[in-house]
C-alpha cells in the first residue's frame, strides 16, 4: 500500500498533504452536490440546477488537472 501511495503521489506531482487537501476539497464538493440533489428531490424548487452545475464544475476541474 505504501508503494502504491508513493507511486500515485509521484504521478500527480503532489506531496501527501497537498494531495490530502485536494481530495478533501473534492469530497466536500461531492457531499455538497449530494445534499443539494437530496434537497431538490424533496422540494423541486430548491437547487434546480445547482447540484448538476457543481458536478460539471468538479469534472471540468479534474480534466484541467489531468
Amino acid at each position: 500500500m505504501l508503494n502504491a501511495s508513493r507511486s500515485h503521489l509521484a504521478e500527480v506531482e503532489e506531496s501527501y498533504f497537498e494531495h490530502q487537501s485536494v481530495a478533501f476539497r473534492y469530497a466536500g464538493n461531492c457531499l455538497k452536490a449530494a445534499i443539494m440533489a437530496f434537497a431538490h428531490g424533496i422540494v423541486p424548487g430548491w437547487f434546480q440546477t445547482s447540484a448538476s452545475d457543481l458536478v460539471k464544475k468538479i469534472a471540468n476541474n479534474r480534466k484541467l488537472q489531468a
